[in-house]
């Protein structure tokens, strides 16, 4: 299993942080390894569309436990792999701390992937919490 940590401080006040993390389709916005992700009707689940450089696939990313304002856990299963995010939010006055949590398991022979796949995904997971930061903190008030 790859778990990947990423921490940040985004200068918004959490609600507005924890609303765009939970609209699950704006992860094509920061994450670069999200192509496509569309909302099932009715579930707080994506049909997504991943590109990790070594491999592909189209899977459903679903929220599976929401506790207001501080965490949100998401779990995407595939044949070849799965992924959880762990999102976890604290306030820090008109900021908000950040700490993503992956926790990747590759199945079969991308299993033997692990040691090379690990340190790329850290990195990426990283690029991606620095775009969000960006992209929410360049946001009008």
């Amino acid at each position: 299993m790859i778990i990947s940590v990423a921490k940040a401080n985004i200068q918004k006040p959490i609600e507005e942080v924890l609303a765009y993390l939970e609209a699950l389709d704006n992860q094509t916005e920061y994450n670069s390894s999200v192509k496509s992700a569309k909302k099932r009707e009715g579930a707080l689940e994506y049909e997504i569309s991943i590109d990790l450089g070594f491999f592909s696939m189209k899977e459903v990313y679903r929220v599976i436990e929401k506790r207001l304002p501080h965490l949100l856990l998401c779990r995407c299963e595939g044949k070849s792999m799965a992924f959880e995010d762990e999102y976890l939010l604290e306030s820090n006055g008109n900021s908000t701390d950040i700490q993503i949590t992956d926790k990747m398991e590759l199945k079969g022979l991308l299993s033997w992937s692990e040691p090379i796949a690990h340190p790329i995904l850290k990195s990426q997971m990283q690029d991606n919490l620095n775009r969000l930061k960006s992209i929410l903190e360049s946001r009008p008030q």
